[in-house]
C-alpha cells in the first residue's frame, strides 16, 4: 500500500511539473465584435510568445506549443518567432493603428467584424483586419494597401492572443500579446 502511495505521489508529481499550465494564461475568447472594439481601445500590446495549438487537448482545452528561439530547430518556426518577436500594436483610435514590424512602423487602419473575407471563407470568429502601404510589397514603383487578417483568439485582462495569417507546415502561426 505504501508502495502504491508512494508512485501515486511521485507520477502525480511528474505530470505536474511536466506541464506548463500555458491553458490557463491564455485569455478568454471574445463574444462580440464591440467587446474585442471596447477591449483594444487605446491600448498597446506587444508580442510576449508565438507557437502553435499542440495536437493535444485537455478538458477540451487546446494545449500550446510556443516556439523556444534558442531550443528551436526548425528554421522557418525559429524567424517566424524572431520576426513576431518585434511585432506591435498601437490602437491610436477606433480606426487608427501603429504597427511595428521588424525595424520599422507603419500608420495603418483597421476594422474589427466577424464577416467572412477574401481567403479567410472557413475562418469562424472576430476578425481585426489590419490595412497598410509597405514598400516591400509595392509593385512596379507603386505603393498599393495591404491587408492582414488577424483572427480574435481571445482577448482578457492585458492580453490579446491573435491567429496570424501565417503558416508555417500547414499550422496556425498564433501569437500572444501584453499590453506594455
Amino acid at each position: 500500500m505504501l508502495r502504491f502511495l508512494c508512485a501515486t505521489i511521485l507520477m502525480s508529481f511528474f505530470i505536474y511539473s511536466c506541464s506548463d499550465n500555458s491553458s490557463d494564461q491564455l485569455p478568454q475568447k471574445p463574444v462580440s465584435v464591440e467587446e474585442v472594439k471596447d477591449f483594444l481601445r487605446a491600448k498597446e500590446f506587444i508580442t510576449e510568445r508565438t507557437g502553435f495549438f499542440s495536437n493535444i487537448t485537455i478538458n477540451d482545452k487546446t494545449e500550446m506549443e510556443w516556439i523556444d528561439i534558442d531550443k528551436e530547430k526548425e528554421k522557418y518556426a525559429k524567424d517566424a518567432a524572431a520576426e513576431q518577436k518585434k511585432f506591435a500594436l498601437k490602437f491610436v483610435n477606433d480606426s487608427v493603428v501603429t504597427l511595428f514590424k521588424k525595424d520599422t512602423n507603419f500608420t495603418a487602419t483597421y476594422k474589427i467584424d466577424n464577416e467572412p473575407g477574401d481567403g479567410d471563407e472557413d475562418t469562424k470568429g472576430i476578425k481585426l483586419r489590419i490595412s497598410y502601404t509597405d514598400p516591400e510589397f509595392s509593385f512596379a514603383g507603386s505603393d498599393s494597401p495591404i491587408t492582414f487578417t488577424y483572427v480574435v483568439l481571445g482577448a482578457e485582462g492585458d492580453k490579446l492572443l491573435l491567429q496570424l495569417p501565417q503558416t508555417i507546415n500547414r499550422r496556425n502561426l498564433i501569437s500572444l500579446l501584453k499590453t506594455k
